[in-house]
């Protein structure tokens, strides 16, 4: 019972802070936060498109777009996760290559 509380209190603490992480990071728990963030979210399609923006707008920070495109597949809606595939071999879609 206590790790059923401890983890949905951990789930909350992660969609309440998704925007605010994403302005200023932790490295140490930004891959946890986004991608629970993403999984459980009640707007995921809000939450992902942001995550989505945010991906596109990290320029040359390489770690920071590979965390995003990793918590960007935590997607349990199969409409997203169907346009984020489709993203990973369609050219300009602001996916490099090299990370698809």
């Amino acid at each position: 019972n206590y790790v059923v509380y401890h983890v949905s209190e951990t789930l909350k603490i992660c969609l309440l802070n998704i925007k605010r992480l994403a302005k200023e990071p932790n490295r140490n728990l930004r891959s946890v936060v986004y991608c629970n963030a993403i999984r459980y979210s009640s707007n995921n399609r809000t939450d992902w498109d942001f995550l989505w923006d945010a991906y596109l707008n990290a320029g040359d920070l390489a770690t920071e777009q590979n965390t995003i495109l990793s918590s960007l597949g935590c997607t349990r809606d199969p409409i997203v996760l169907r346009e984020y595939l489709d993203k990973t071999i369609t050219d300009g879609s602001g996916i490099r290559p090299q990370d698809a």
